[in-house]
């Protein structure tokens, strides 16, 4: 009934396409699969931007582990402030399955053991792919999601009480080291960026 119905990847606005672009980056970045579905929908109409799902192939026809995407202009709707935001509904039974199969641990809550600040793009991404390798190895490890200032980064890690932050600029990664400050008494290591995950791991 729909396949010859116009598809909105065709029509986004400049904003929209720019933001679909950054978004395919970081997944590309990180290694994470995707696949681009025009037809994809969301059953309430308040998401903006994007909407996705999460899918296993160990479910059969009932794979999708997870389901949401943005919605930008919610709080608004309701009578708050301007708030990005991004949310999403998971099967718990769906999820455990998998686990289960996969023999993967279902962890405990750590301490964060290090906080990234990045000072631009290119440091995000470097900042992003790092947290994620970092993860994999069971480090409990936070990036600046929002872009935000170093002043504003600092207090976020310090928010989290975070136990060691790294602060990366075009000037660590043109060298390939950093400092790693410890926040319980300022103590700062200069390490090899390409041994972050060994110096944690």
């Amino acid at each position: 009934m729909t396949k010859d119905a116009p598809l909105l990847l065709d029509h986004l606005c400049e904003e929209c396409s720019s933001h679909f672009d950054s978004l395919k980056a970081n997944l590309e970045g990180l290694g994470v699969r995707f696949i681009t579905d025009g037809r994809i929908v969301r059953g309430l109409d308040y998401y903006t931007k994007t909407a996705f799902e999460v899918i296993s192939t160990d479910l059969g026809s009932q794979d999708a582990l997870a389901g949401g995407g943005r919605y930008d202009l919610l709080s608004e709707q309701l009578g708050g402030k301007a708030t990005p935001a991004v949310g999403f509904a998971a099967g718990m039974e769906r999820l455990l399955m998998v686990m289960e199969k996969h023999d993967l641990p279902f962890g405990e809550n750590k301490p964060l053991s290090l906080f990234i600040v990045a000072l631009d793009p290119a440091s995000r991404m470097w900042a992003l792919q790092k947290a994620h390798e970092l993860r994999h190895v069971h480090v409990a490890c936070d990036i600046d999601y929002l872009g935000r200032s170093i002043k504003s980064q600092m207090r976020e890690a310090d928010r989290q009480q975070t136990q060691h932050v790294l602060v990366v600029g075009p000037d660590e990664l043109a060298s390939g080291t950093g400092k790693l400050k410890r926040m319980s008494d300022g103590t700062e290591t200069e390490i090899l960026l390409s041994r972050l995950t060994t110096y944690f791991a």
